[in-house]
């Protein structure tokens, strides 16, 4: 029928996301955050999100929802990764809203625990981060006993440490645009999987619409064949 078509071609249509209806989406997220924490059959609750958002003038079908969702909390963690890189970064204007829905608190105090240096403290690296200090050579190896060489020493043994501490840090960094880089990975085969059933719902949905146009078709087609044969039963009478 027409309107089983023109809604199949409406759900078929995907629009950009607002900010308006991006916000309204957060306060529902965050109405529905423990329900979706604690199980993992969430198609229902997606879908009353979807009726939430209609009551409030947005029309989003369950799998735009979720595949926003998972991009707003993709962007969060990449966000928060950069700032550790960046501090000087402009915020991004979700980061407050979507942090107090994963950590229910206010982002203020989670920006204050960034390093405000984003030279960041070797102390305090990351596992799996060795730094490996250069030895210190005896003195009477060098075969000196000078004050010039006690001196020599010392610097040699600053500028190696301040080597080391360079090293580290690029290290850190390095393993920083590795995580940043995986992240981005599955959050892409995320969005490939929603979108690949997307692709299935709508490919069923066109075969429903198809099916319905030819009994529409069919039935219409049988109407005209008993009018014909009731004309042509009548004629001779009338004649």
């Amino acid at each position: 029928s027409r309107d089983f078509y023109c809604n199949y071609r409406t759900r078929s249509r995907t629009s950009n996301w607002g900010d308006a209806e991006t916000h309204r989406l957060i306060d529902l997220w965050q109405i529905f955050r423990v329900e979706l924490q604690q199980t993992k059959r969430r198609r229902h609750i997606f879908e009353e999100m979807s009726r939430r958002l209609l009551s409030l003038g947005f029309k989003r079908d369950a799998n735009e929802i979720q595949g926003r969702i998972t991009n707003l909390a993709y962007l969060y963690r990449r966000e928060g990764k950069m700032k550790l890189v960046d501090p000087s970064r402009a915020p991004w204007k979700f980061w407050d809203h979507v942090h107090k829905v994963l950590h229910g608190s206010s982002a203020v105090t989670h920006l204050n625990q960034v390093p405000t240096d984003s030279t960041p403290d070797v102390s305090q690296q990351e596992p799996g981060v060795n730094i490996v200090c250069r030895p210190e050579i005896p003195s009477y190896l060098n075969g000196e006993n000078s004050e010039d060489s006690s001196e020599s020493g010392q610097q040699g043994v600053s500028s190696g440490r301040q080597q080391d501490m360079l090293m580290a840090i690029v290290e850190q960094q390095r393993l920083l645009t590795l995580e940043i880089l995986n992240d981005e990975r599955r959050h892409h085969e995320e969005r490939l999987r929603i979108l690949l059933d997307m692709e299935d719902r709508l490919k069923k949905e066109h075969n429903e619409f198809k099916l319905a146009l030819v009994d529409r078709l069919n039935s219409g087609f049988a109407q005209i064949i008993s009018a014909i044969h009731s004309t042509s039963f009548t004629c001779p009478h009338s004649c």
